[in-house]
C-alpha cells in the first residue's frame, strides 16, 4: 500500500472518534490489540513505555516531557492524538513526525496480519497505536511516551502496561461514556496504572484524587503529586508563553519558560519535569538540570492557544470541555483584559456545550457560531439556539470559512478573534489558514 491506500484503509475500520454514541464497554477492548501485537512479536515490549491519561493537559504534558527528552538526546517516541492536519502528527520520533512511506508499511503488515490470521473488529485508533509501537521498534526509540485516546483502562495505548505514568487534571468529559460522577470518570482513567509502577499525578478533585489514592494503595503504586511533592511558583504568564519556578524532590529550578500560554501550563510542565527525573531515577537515563530548561523552553504544541497572527490576533485553542473552557477564559481575561474579542465557537454534540459557551460568549463582543466538518459537530443553528442567550450580538455562519471571513470583517485591527470549542475546528481552521504540520 501507499500513503493514500494506507488512508483509505484505515477509513474502512470503525472510528469511535466519529461517533458519540456507543456502548464503551463494549466497544473497548484490549483483546483484540493483544492478539495483534502478540502476531507482530509484541513491539511494545521491546523499549520501556510513560502513559498520560487524564481529561485535560495530556497532550501539552507529553510533548513538553518529549521535549526535555529530546534536549537530553534520548531517542524518543511520541503518541498523540488527535491529530489536527495530518494523522502523520500522532507518531513522531523526536520532532520529526512519520514519513509518509514509513506509515504506509506499518499499515500494510498490520492488515496483513489481521487479513492471514481473521483478526475481527480491529478499530482505526487501534490499528494507529499499533502502527506507533512497530515503528518505534523500527526507529530503536530508547522510549516512548503515549498518550491514551479515551479513558486509560479499556484504552489501546495501556497494552504498554507502563510502570511510569501520569494523571493530567481530571474532569467532566466524555460523562456519557466514563460514567456521571469524578470518582467513575477517575477509575478509567487510573485504569493505566499498574503493580509496583509510578505514578505522577496533577492537582486533583477530592473524588478524584481518593480513587487515585485507592488504587496506587492496592497496585503498590508509588505516588506524586502536584501541589505537594512538585511545587509550582511565581507563576506569570504573557503572549510570550509562561514563566515560573518549580521544586520537586530533587531539585529548585528557577525561571523556567514554557512558550505555552496560560498558567495551567505550569502545571502540565510540573507533571513533566516529575516524570523526566522519575525517567531518570528509575530507568538510568541521563538527564541535567539544563535538558529540563532547554526541554521546556522548546517545546511546541499546535491548537492549545495558539497565537496564529496579530492585528488582530487569531487565538486557536481546542478547549471542548467545561474544565478547558474555564482554563482559557482565565488566560484570555489575564492577557487581553478590555480588548475587543469576538468569538468562533464550534462543538461537539457530545460535549457540554451549555458550560463552554457559559465561560467563553461573555467575554466576546460577538459570537460566530459554526461547526467543523465532521460527523460528530454540532450544528451550528442547534449551537447557537442552546447557547446565544450567553452572548451578546450573535451571528451564525455553517462552515469555518465564512466565519473567519466575517470575523475579520467586524473585529478592529487591534482586536482579537478566538477560535475554540472542539479540536476538530481547530484542525479545519490550521488547514483554512494554510499552516503546514508535518513536512
Amino acid at each position: 500500500m501507499n500513503f493514500a491506500q494506507s488512508l483509505h484503509y484505515l477509513d474502512a475500520l470503525i472510528n469511535y472518534e466519529k461517533f458519540s454514541d456507543y456502548n464503551y464497554s463494549q466497544a473497548y477492548s484490549l483483546d483484540r490489540i493483544r492478539k495483534l501485537l502478540f502476531l507482530l512479536g509484541n513491539p511494545q515490549k521491546k523499549y520501556p513505555a510513560v502513559t498520560v491519561a487524564g481529561t485535560k493537559g495530556k497532550g501539552s504534558t507529553v510533548c513538553t516531557l518529549g521535549s526535555i527528552l529530546n534536549a537530553a538526546g534520548i531517542r524518543t517516541g511520541i503518541f498523540v492524538s488527535p491529530h489536527l492536519i495530518s494523522i502523520r502528527e500522532r507518531i513522531k520520533v523526536g520532532t520529526q513526525c512519520i514519513s509518509e512511506r514509513a506509515f504506509a508499511r506499518e499499515i500494510s503488515e498490520i492488515k496483513n496480519i489481521i487479513d492471514a490470521h481473521r483478526i475481527k473488529g480491529i478499530t482505526y485508533f487501534e490499528a494507529i497505536t499499533t502502527a506507533a509501537f512497530l515503528y518505534f521498534l523500527r526507529e530503536k526509540v530508547k522510549i516512548a511516551i503515549m498518550e491514551v485516546g479515551l479513558g486509560g483502562r479499556l484504552d489501546a495505548v495501556n497494552i504498554a502496561e507502563s510502570t511510569i505514568s501520569a494523571i493530567t487534571p481530571i474532569s467532566y468529559d466524555h460523562t456519557h461514556l466514563l460514567g456521571r460522577s469524578l470518582r467513575e470518570i477517575a477509575k478509567e482513567k487510573c485504569g493505566i496504572i499498574h503493580n509496583n509502577s509510578y505514578v505522577v499525578s496533577a492537582k486533583q478533585e477530592k473524588q478524584a484524587l481518593d480513587v487515585l489514592n485507592n488504587v496506587t494503595l492496592k497496585k503498590n503504586a508509588r505516588l506524586f503529586i502536584s501541589g505537594r511533592d512538585i511545587v509550582a511558583s511565581n507563576i506569570k504568564t504573557s503572549l510570550s508563553g509562561t514563566g515560573f519556578s518549580l521544586k520537586t524532590r530533587y531539585n529548585f529550578y528557577r525561571k523556567l519558560h514554557t512558550p505555552l500560554i496560560g498558567s495551567y501550563q505550569a502545571g502540565n510542565a510540573s507533571v513533566a519535569v516529575c516524570l523526566a527525573e522519575t525517567i531518570k531515577d528509575r530507568l538510568g537515563f541521563r538527564i541535567s538540570e539544563d535538558d529540563i530548561k532547554k526541554g521546556i523552553s522548546r517545546v511546541s504544541f499546535p491548537g492549545r492557544f495558539q497565537v496564529y497572527s496579530t492585528n488582530p490576533y487569531i487565538i486557536l485553542d481546542g478547549a471542548q470541555n467545561k474544565a478547558s473552557a474555564e482554563a482559557l477564559k482565565g488566560a484570555l481575561k489575564r492577557i487581553f483584559n478590555k480588548k475587543y474579542i469576538s468569538l468562533i465557537l464550534g462543538v461537539s454534540s457530545d460535549k457540554d456545550y451549555k458550560q463552554i459557551a457559559k465561560n467563553l460568549c461573555p467575554l466576546a463582543k460577538n459570537v460566530i457560531f459554526t461547526q467543523a466538518d465532521s460527523p460528530r459537530a454540532l450544528s451550528a443553528l442547534e449551537l447557537a439556539h442552546g447557547a446565544g442567550a450567553l452572548s451578546g450580538k450573535s451571528f451564525v455562519c455553517y462552515n469555518f470559512r465564512d466565519s473567519i471571513d466575517f470575523a475579520r470583517s467586524i473585529t478592529p485591527e487591534d482586536g482579537v478573534i478566538v477560535i475554540a470549542g472542539s479540536l476538530f475546528l481547530v484542525g479545519e481552521a490550521l488547514k483554512t489558514l494554510s499552516v503546514k504540520r508535518c513536512g
